[in-house]
């Protein structure tokens, strides 16, 4: 299940305290079509749905004055060898973090590039630039955390009771990493 703290401000998170607990960093494409959400990683592509769709719940003054969305869906992830040839592609950087190494409760922010939107066979396409064939660009280029912005924050359990204290207390320490209380 998800948890996400309800008008959290992205813009304002302070990251730096989160490194020694950070588990894993995956880049992947997410591609948008009519013909639904697709994810590329680094060996496989699928096809992303969703089930359980609307399964959520709202809790007011979660912690203090931060409210809270429990999102019970789970989705399916199949296997597959081609996407739609119309699509969007966006860049996404996940990044995990645990307090410790067998906890149940992860922290996962989503960053993309601020500048690039994908990296495909060496070549970096550039937000906002018109791509034609034959076009060069950048190879090679690393991000950093100051080279990419949040897009999405949220926090992954398989603990049923939110309400239960050591639950609550891992997400109050997480936000106070975050420097968000």
């Amino acid at each position: 299940m998800k948890i996400y703290v309800d008008h959290l401000s992205m813009s304002n998170l302070k990251l730096n305290k989160l490194d020694t607990y950070l588990i894993s960093k995956n880049k992947k494409l997410e591609l948008f079509s009519t013909e639904g959400l697709f994810v590329i990683t680094d060996r496989n592509m699928f096809k992303v749905t969703i089930l359980e769709e609307n399964k959520t719940s709202y809790i007011n003054h979660y912690i203090g004055h931060l409210n809270i969305i429990v999102d019970h869906s789970r989705i399916e992830l199949k296997k597959i060898v081609t996407v739609p040839n119309e699509h969007l592609i966006v860049q996404n950087i996940e990044y995990t973090y645990k307090l410790s190494k067998n906890d149940d409760t992860t922290l996962v922010i989503h960053f993309t590039p601020k500048k690039t939107v994908f990296n495909v066979k060496g070549a970096t396409y550039t937000k906002g630039a018109t791509h034609t064939k034959g076009d060069t660009h950048t190879k090679g280029a690393t991000a950093t955390k100051d080279d990419l912005e949040v897009i999405d924050f949220y926090f992954e359990t398989q603990e049923q009771n939110v309400n239960e204290d050591g639950f609550k207390n891992k997400i109050i320490k997480f936000l106070s990493l975050l420097s968000y209380i």
